[in-house]
C-alpha cells in the first residue's frame, strides 16, 4: 500500500502541510514561521518518520520537499517633497514641505542632499511627524535639487523609509543687483572720497538714506529715479574703519514685470588715516596738520 506524502505549500510568514490520506482525503496542518529580516530565506522540513497514516497502511510519512520563501517585510515609508514655488523660480527661500505617509522619527536637516543651495528653518509639524518643512536658499542662478535618501527615517516599527523622488526648481534671480565701490584705496587719508552705487538695471526711490553707513557722513552727487549708476561724497568722521552697507528692497527695477526690489550689496569697507606732515617750523616746534 503506498505511503502518505506530506506536501508544504505557503505564502510569506504562513505555511500550510497537507498529508496523504487513503480514499483521496486530506488532513491540513497549519502553523507560523517567525517573522524575518529582509532578504533572510526561512526554509521548512518534515522528515520522514514523524507521521503514520491512521487508515489503511499505517506506514510512517516520507520526507516532505523542502519548503522556501524569501521574507521580503512590508514597505517603509514614502516620502514626497513639494513647493508653492514655482518652476522656474525667483523665490528665495524656496519653501519645501516634505510629507512621510506616516509618522517617522529620526529625520533631520543633515539627512537632506542639497545642490546649489543651502537648507534653514527645517522644522516638523506640530500636529504630524510625518510633515516636515524647511527653506532653501539658492547659492546661484541654476538647477536647485534637493534629496531624502533611503533609511534616514523610521516608522512606529522601524521601517526605514524608501527614497523621495528629487525635488528641483531653476532659480532665476532677477532682482537688481548692487555694487558698491570707490576708486581711492584702503587704507586712505583722503577725505572726501568718492563712493560709486552701480545697479544691474535702472531703479528708482534709491537715496543716500537708504545707505548704512558708519563713521562717516554722505553727500549725494548725483543719480536720481531712472539711473543705474549713483555717486556720493564720503567723509570720515574719525580714524579707523568705514563701513557702508545697502539692504535689499531699498530700490526698485525699473525693467518688467513691476515689484522686482534689489538684492543686498556686499559690504564696502576703507580704514581712514590720519598722515601728520610739517607745515612750518617755529623755533623748536613743528606744526602739523594733515
Amino acid at each position: 500500500m503506498r505511503r502518505p506524502t506530506l506536501i508544504a505549500h505557503g505564502w510569506l510568514w504562513v505555511v500550510v502541510v497537507l498529508a496523504v490520506v487513503p480514499l483521496g482525503r486530506f488532513a491540513v496542518y497549519y502553523f507560523h514561521t517567525p517573522a524575518g529580516r529582509d532578504g533572510e530565506s526561512i526554509t521548512v522540513d518534515i522528515p520522514a518518520g514523524v507521521a503514520n497514516a491512521i487508515a489503511g497502511s499505517g506506514l510512517p510519512n516520507r520526507a516532505a520537499e523542502q519548503f522556501r520563501r524569501t521574507y521580503a517585510g512590508p514597505p517603509g515609508p514614502t516620502v514626497d517633497m513639494l513647493s508653492p514655488a514655482p518652476d522656474p523660480t525667483n523665490f528665495s527661500p524656496i519653501p519645501v514641505i516634505a510629507t512621510f505617509s506616516e509618522p517617522v522619527t529620526g529625520f533631520t536637516a543633515s539627512d537632506l542632499v542639497v545642490f546649489n543651495a543651502t537648507v534653514a528653518n527645517f522644522a516638523v509639524n506640530p500636529s504630524s511627524a510625518a510633515i516636515y518643512t524647511f527653506d532653501l536658499f539658492p547659492i546661484q542662478n541654476g538647477l536647485v535639487t534637493a534629496d531624502i535618501p533611503q533609511g534616514v527615517a523610521l516608522n512606529a516599527l522601524w521601517r526605514p523609509n524608501m527614497a523621495a523622488p528629487q525635488f528641483s526648481r531653476t532659480f532665476l534671480d532677477t532682482r537688481p543687483a548692487v555694487t558698491i565701490s570707490s576708486t581711492t584705496p584702503d587704507p586712505t587719508a583722503e577725505t572726501p572720497f568718492p563712493l560709486s552705487v552701480w545697479f544691474s538695471e535702472p531703479v528708482s526711490g534709491f537715496d543716500a538714506l537708504d545707505m548704512n553707513v558708519s563713521n562717516a557722513s554722505v553727500f549725494h552727487a548725483s543719480g536720481f529715479d531712472g539711473d543705474q549708476l549713483y555717486t556720493f561724497w564720503i567723509t570720515p568722521q574719525l580714524p579707523g574703519l568705514v563701513t557702508i552697507d545697502i539692504p535689499p528692497g531699498v530700490a526698485v527695477g525699473d525693467a518688467p514685470p513691476s515689484g522686482r526690489v534689489n538684492t543686498a550689496a556686499a559690504r564696502f569697507e576703507r580704514t581712514f588715516t590720519i598722515v601728520l606732515r610739517p607745515k612750518a617750523r617755529v623755533g623748536r616746534e613743528w606744526m602739523l596738520y594733515r
